[in-house]
């Protein structure tokens, strides 16, 4: 897989969460919530069968005294982590032709304080593993 088919299962993905979802930056005027992805190549691996990936995922809203639709978002987004059948991206499996095309495994969940204090940030990263055709 490369870099494109990956940011197009991440974007088909989000975009079943919320429908503002935007690559790497958003624009001026934005309805929240909102979510960032950034995805950043690392290295290849396995005598080059396997390319690695960070994945930024940044999650936005607007009410400053209640977290509930931001947290809900993050949830979706996230899953439950199941090892078989994830329902979000943590531990999340792509399959193309009855083999694994993707891992997905999340290595950080920080909350980002904004200058803008009517403003919540919550930043997930993952480790994406992509397997060369």
């Amino acid at each position: 897989m490369n870099v494109i088919e990956v940011k197009k299962a991440v974007y088909n993905f989000l975009t079943t969460k919320t429908k503002f979802v935007y690559d790497t930056q958003a624009p001026s005027k934005v309805e929240y919530p909102y979510v960032i992805y950034t995805l950043d190549t690392t290295s290849t691996y396995l005598n080059e069968v396997r390319e690695d990936f960070d994945l930024t995922i940044d999650v936005y809203d607007n009410n400053q005294f209640d977290s509930t639709t931001l947290d809900m978002l993050i949830g979706q987004i996230d899953g439950n982590g199941a090892i078989v059948n994830a329902t979000g991206l943590h531990r999340k499996h792509y399959y193309g032709s009855a083999t694994v095309q993707m891992d997905f495994y999340r290595t950080g969940r920080n909350t980002i304080i904004e200058e803008n204090e009517n403003i919540r940030h919550v930043e997930l990263s993952y480790d994406v593993m992509s397997y060369l055709k």
